[in-house]
């Protein structure tokens, strides 16, 4: 009886372990998500002030800071979601 007490709660905390685990896991690929859609964002910013003529120069200063900012960054998120199976 005692045994299969600790079995039952060993199971749980198991069961528990992995819930948090598969929690944190899709937490990071929506975080990998929300950097590739400020990646993807900057770059149609950046690409509409070229045809624009680049008339606000501050702007698109401030769009590279971000995309340089974000890159590297980027990248690894969006390599390990797809490594994790969630896309990307």
């Amino acid at each position: 009886m005692e045994h299969e007490r600790r079995r039952h709660n060993g199971e749980r905390a198991a069961n528990v372990s992995n819930q948090t685990m598969r929690q944190r896991g899709e937490q990071q690929a929506d975080g990998g998500n929300r950097q590739c859609h400020i990646a993807e964002l900057s770059h149609h910013v950046r690409q509409h002030h070229e045809e624009t003529d680049g008339r606000d120069d501050h702007q698109r200063e401030a769009v590279d800071e971000l995309a340089h900012s974000t890159g590297p960054r980027t990248q690894h998120a969006a390599d390990r979601a797809q490594r994790e199976g969630h896309g990307g």
